[in-house]
């Protein structure tokens, strides 16, 4: 399951990339008119790939810590046999665990629609 949605989550990524590339396209032929360089095209990019992977990961973490709560308090209020851990002392790792993979994956997906689809 989880890399079914790594895929997806590339996959999503680069096609919101293609579309900026895809919108940008007289733009990117006037830069390379001018002389600029592969990697001056590909930074923004790049860029927008890892910001839309960290907006990702602040959804998830947003949606993980209410699941999470509503889970706390049902597990340790009613079953007896094994506690959760709280919030407070998990939250931190969470948060550093998913933005990595969050900007990896938004690496990624930006990095394959790049070479994909802008051809310089």
């Amino acid at each position: 399951i989880i890399l079914i949605l790594f895929i997806i989550s590339i996959v999503i990524i680069s096609n919101t990339i293609k579309l900026g590339v895809f919108a940008r396209r007289r733009e990117i032929n006037i830069m390379k008119y001018i002389g600029a360089t592969d990697w001056f095209i590909r930074w923004p990019f790049l860029i927008e790939g890892i910001v839309l992977g960290l907006v990702g990961a602040l959804l998830s973490v947003v949606i993980l810590a209410l699941i999470y709560g509503y889970m706390l308090d049902i597990i340790n209020n009613k079953l007896m046999v094994f506690k959760l851990l709280p919030l407070e002392k998990i939250a931190g790792d969470i948060i550093v665990y998913f933005s990595i993979i969050g900007a990896i994956i938004g690496a990624l997906g930006s990095g394959l629609s790049i070479k994909r689809f802008l051809n310089v």
